[in-house]
């Protein structure tokens, strides 16, 4: 049960931190969302072992000292899924071109700030002829450099 606590505390925290690195808009709700059902999950783990004493569904149980990590690579995972693709839907909007994919990068400060190092940009076709204002547009809204990429 300790463990869990502990679990528990550290995803809180692990998840309001991330939410404040989230820039307002349709990114953020679509986060606070994500961060609510990761959340939510953390809390009805403990009910998991319920199901592998009833001989339920469950096969093979998570150590409880993986709990943190795992659930810390996953919420991560999906974030990075999540503005991904928000941010290539925003780019599509301001730019009115089709966007294939938008790829981020993250790192990690001394202080164990997250942020996003560089972002690709993956636009269909050929290259656009307003790519690069189109790239500093972005570099300045999203307050990250880009790459840019064409996919045929």
């Amino acid at each position: 049960m300790e463990e869990w606590t502990v679990g528990l505390c550290a995803a809180g925290i692990g998840c309001a931190v991330l939410e404040q690195l989230v820039p307002d808009g349709a990114v953020k709700r679509v986060f606070s969302v994500l961060v609510a059902v990761a959340f939510f999950g953390c809390f009805l783990s403990p009910l998991s072992s319920l199901f592998r004493l009833a001989g339920g569904w469950l096969v093979q149980a998570t150590p409880v000292t993986d709990v943190p990590t795992a659930l810390n690579d996953t919420v991560t995972e999906q974030i990075t899924e999540v503005l991904e693709e928000a941010m290539r839907q925003d780019a599509e909007a301001r730019l009115g071109v089709t966007v294939r994919e938008v790829r981020i990068y993250r790192d990690i400060t001394r202080d164990d700030s997250i942020y996003i190092e560089r972002a690709d940009v993956v636009f269909d076709g050929k290259e656009h002829p307003l790519a690069q204002g189109a790239v500093q547009q972005l570099e300045q809204v999203w307050g990250t450099a880009l790459e840019v990429y064409y996919a045929d």
